[in-house]
């Protein structure tokens, strides 16, 4: 599995920005995240490339779940 989001939360000085994000991305799989200004798009980018991190929800990105890998390693893989 390339991502695997598991019930994902990111708050930020109290508020929500995202809330209970599941989603799984495939090999082989072509994606586009389309949404207002504002609707988290950024921030979906930025917790898969490890320059953020959920506020609770386990995260995996190329096989590596986040806190039992190497970020910077494993951001030498991320395309």
């Amino acid at each position: 599995m390339i991502i695997d989001f598991q019930n994902v939360n990111f708050i930020r000085q109290e508020q929500k920005l995202l809330s209970q994000i599941t989603w799984q991305v495939n090999k082989r799989e072509h994606w586009g995240i389309l949404g207002l200004n504002g609707a988290g798009k950024s921030l979906l980018l930025q917790l898969i490339t490890g320059n953020l991190w959920p506020t609770n929800g386990p995260l995996t990105v190329l096989d590596q779940k986040f806190g039992q890998t190497s970020i910077p390693e494993l951001s030498k893989r991320i395309g």
